[in-house]
């Protein structure tokens, strides 16, 4: 191997650095640098890469930097004093890099900073990686017998799942001190934060989006952001007559009157001339943005929609990888640990079952099914890792004696299947008419009690919460079973404008769009989860509508978007919709008629397939 060029260093001026500083550390990250530390990181990438200094590896170096400022919790604002500190250490990790590469002759295939060592520091070290790199089928191989995927397939449970905070100034998740408390009814404080939390959190995720970030860092810039994207606080509406704004808030019916509220004020909405975007519902509780103009003391509201969401990739990116459900053994997602989960998920191929809603253990239909279900279970070559039943388990409420019966027969039933038995994970999702549930929301998981048979039967069964995660290997899922379709449409907002209903009809009939031409039961699918995945939140309603632990809002909340989301919802047809790399899911009603409704799905291929079995 050739000797690299010597890297010829130059003397780089701040503000020619600004332009590239701005797009990386401040639109990307979220930072702030000062104009010392600016001046210290020009001097540094100057002297680091010469000419250079547009390239790809400088700005590599740059998202290093960020990375690291962030996940030493540094603060907002980039100083002189941090930054040389933080460069320390980056140069000290080359160092010990570039001695492991001497000692063992060999590059990661996966250190972007190892490879560039040499070349930037000129040692002229040839390396020989081909010979090192292992082929990628002895490198699946070497996966599958040092990780079990047992140790990565966990249900956690609403009262389980760690509690996060979110602070709006510093923007990033804190971990909560008191984390033993969320058992418990909230406090008034959790109460009073709610809503900030929820305001906070989509409002950051609104300016992360490339339509909301001003382009005033470089002063040399022509280029200005749009007046209608940029989102203006209630409060510095007053004497502001007859301009026009974009407003972000959340919806709140006071005395038969829809106001928004921000984190600065209210104002009363004047619907009476809006265009609502399609495809979502409205309703109170809801994170929308509004424009129009404001007019004594009233904001005349010209159009009203959900803000986009972003990709799971995106949200984690912007987190700094932050391990949400506590999987991993630090507060960071190890990249090589679920990049190797990535490589056994292929190579396993298991699949999960989940049965349709509503399996009622006191309907000798749905016994019926099941035993066919089972049956063909059985018979397969590969048996599913696991089979979710979704709630409610009996037709309406009953005495916990008579409730105690029907997990017994079901028993019964299970017990002429022993590679079930021994081999599935069986997992319960409360609904309704389920014993010790209430109105309240997150539910509690079906008390063991109930279902000791089972316990002594089955090798492994969990009773979950509603709703519950389900973490296997690199893949998150959510599932929730409610009927939230029905309260959407019961408390979604008419807006009733003659004007608008015209020109909207006669739109329809000269360009039919082909979203419309679509099954009305596939347009409602996309508008239900259009409408819950950009809200971000699992129950995007006031607490009038529907009433929560104040505690456990956070894990209601769908930030980063969930690999699957399964909406067990009986109110709404079955459907498959896949919107922003999320995967939404619903099974439907188990038994229609002698059918039995299920959907299977499949974690190598992340595909899914609705199915049914006929008895």
């Amino acid at each position: 191997m050739e000797k690299p060029p010597a890297v010829l260093p130059i003397k780089l001026e701040p503000s020619n650095l600004r332009p590239i500083a701005y797009r990386i550390l401040s639109k990307k990250h979220g930072l702030n640098i000062k104009s010392d530390a600016l001046k210290t990181l020009s001097e540094h990438i100057g002297h680091k890469f010469g000419i250079e200094w547009r390239s790809a590896k400088s700005q590599l170096f740059l998202e290093d930097v960020a990375k690291l400022w962030k996940e030493q919790e540094r603060g907002l604002f980039l100083s002189s004093e941090g930054l040389e500190e933080i460069l320390r250490e980056i140069q000290t990790l080359e160092i010990k890099a570039l001695k492991s590469i001497t000692d063992q002759g060999q590059v990661s295939a996966n250190s972007l900073i190892q490879k560039d060592i040499v070349k930037a520091l000129d040692l002229g070290i040839a390396i020989e990686t081909s010979t090192n790199v292992p082929s990628t089928r002895s490198s699946s191989i070497s996966v599958s017998k040092s990780l079990d995927w047992r140790e990565y397939f966990k249900v956690i449970n609403a009262f389980n799942q760690q509690i996060f905070e979110y602070d709006h100034i510093r923007k990033q998740y804190t971990l909560a001190k008191n984390q033993e408390s969320k058992i418990s009814f909230s406090s008034v404080d959790s109460n009073i934060s709610l809503f900030p939390q929820r305001y906070h959190i989509v409002k950051d995720r609104i300016m992360r989006n490339e339509d909301f970030q001003a382009n005033n860092f470089n002063p040399l810039s022509s280029i200005t952001i749009n007046e209608k994207h940029t989102i203006t606080l209630v409060k510095n509406l007053l004497g502001r007559d007859n301009q026009h704004f974009l407003l972000f808030g959340m919806l709140v019916l006071v005395d038969g009157e829809w106001y928004l509220q921000d984190s600065s004020d209210k104002i009363r909405l004047d619907f009476s001339d809006v265009e609502p975007a399609s495809g979502s519902y409205y309703t109170d509780g809801n994170l929308v943005l509004c424009e129009g103009v404001y007019l004594l003391g009233e904001f005349a509201c010209s159009n009203i929609y959900h803000p986009d969401p972003e990709k799971r990739s995106e949200t984690l990116e912007a987190n700094n990888n932050l391990d949400f459900l506590g999987i991993h053994q630090n507060s960071r997602i190890d990249r090589e640990l679920h990049n190797k989960l990535n490589v056994l998920e292929k190579e396993l191929n298991h699949k999960i079952l989940i049965l349709g809603n509503n399996c009622f253990l006191d309907d000798i239909k749905v016994l019926d099914g099941l035993k066919k279900l089972f049956q063909g279970v059985s018979e397969e070559h590969e048996l599913p890792i696991a089979i979710v039943f979704n709630g409610s388990f009996s037709s309406s409420p009953k005495h916990s004696a008579e409730y105690k019966t029907l997990f017994d027969n079901l028993a019964s039933l299970l017990e002429d299947y022993p590679l079930i038995v021994n081999n599935v994970h069986l997992i319960f999702i409360p609904g309704m008419n389920d014993l010790w549930q209430t109105s309240v929301w997150p539910k509690q998981n079906i008390p063991r009690l109930f279902g000791s048979r089972l316990n002594r039967l089955i090798k492994n069964i969990t009773w979950a919460s509603n709703p519950t995660r389900l973490v296997y290997l690199s893949q998150e899922l959510v599932f929730m079973r409610d009927d939230i379709g029905s309260r959407f449409k019961r408390n979604n907002i008419n807006f009733k404008s003659e004007d608008n209903a015209t020109k909207i009809s006669n739109e329809l009939n000269n360009n039919i769009d082909k979203i419309e031409a679509l099954p009305p039961r596939i347009s409602e699918a996309r508008k239900l989860v259009k409408t819950i995945l950009d809200q971000g939140h699992l129950s995007p309603f006031t607490k009038r509508l529907k009433p929560i632990i104040w505690k456990l809002d956070h894990i209601f909340c769908l930030s980063p978007l969930p690999h699957v989301l399964v909406l067990a919802d009986s109110s709404t047809a079955s459907f498959e919709v896949t919107y922003k790399g999320c995967k939404c899911l619903n099974p439907g009603n188990l038994i229609q008629r002698r059918r039995l409704n299920f959907i299977e799905y499949n974690f190598s291929t992340r595909k899914s397939e609705i199915k049914e079995s006929y008895f």
